[in-house]
């Protein structure tokens, strides 16, 4: 820790953790919004997919404005567009078409590759990067953590409120920059 920049480490990972909970969001509730809406499997498994198609194909531009205005404030902003999708399925979202949107946008938390992993190998010298990497890498263990919590917050608050609880996470977790 001490050959690099630890507080870009520890942003690093944030933004990766808190990402993750925010990309995974629709597989978490997917039980929950295939009964509200009466979707079919096929219906549901689409859906639970179009999260990581949007990640795909927004990693590609993320990683272009990581690399010309810099992982810092990319991440900002990736934070910050997050929260479209995320106001969109707690406040909007009434059918299987709008969480298709959702989802595609969610894609954006997806991208958060392209912001964590330069951002933390960036900071350390070459000797050192495949740890940073490896530490900021962690941060997909927000997969788990939606995995587990979405659900049970759920139960208690109905699925669309879970979206906008996820809301201030993501806002506070931009402040960290």
């Amino acid at each position: 820790l001490r050959s690099g920049h630890w507080p870009s480490l520890l942003a690093a990972w944030l933004h990766f953790e808190v990402s993750f909970m925010a990309w995974m969001l629709v597989g978490a509730l997917g039980v929950f919004i295939a009964e509200d809406f009466s979707l079919t499997a096929t219906q549901k498994g689409f859906m639970v997919a179009v999260p990581l198609l949007g990640g795909a194909l927004f990693r590609v531009a993320t990683g272009i404005l990581s690399d010309r205005a810099g992982p810092r404030l990319t991440g900002i902003a990736s934070m910050l567009v997050a929260v479209i999708p995320l106001g969109w399925a707690w406040l909007a979202a009434e059918s299987f078409a709008q969480m298709i949107g959702v989802g595609l946008l969610l894609g954006i938390a997806g991208a958060s590759f392209a912001v964590s992993l330069p951002l933390a190998s960036r900071a350390y010298p070459l000797a050192h990067q495949g740890l940073a990497m490896g530490v900021a890498g962690s941060g997909n263990s927000g997969a788990i953590v939606s995995i587990a919590l979405a659900p049970l917050l759920a139960v208690m608050l109905g699925w669309h409120a879970v979206f906008g609880v996820m809301i201030p996470v993501v806002l506070l977790t931009a402040l960290a920059y």
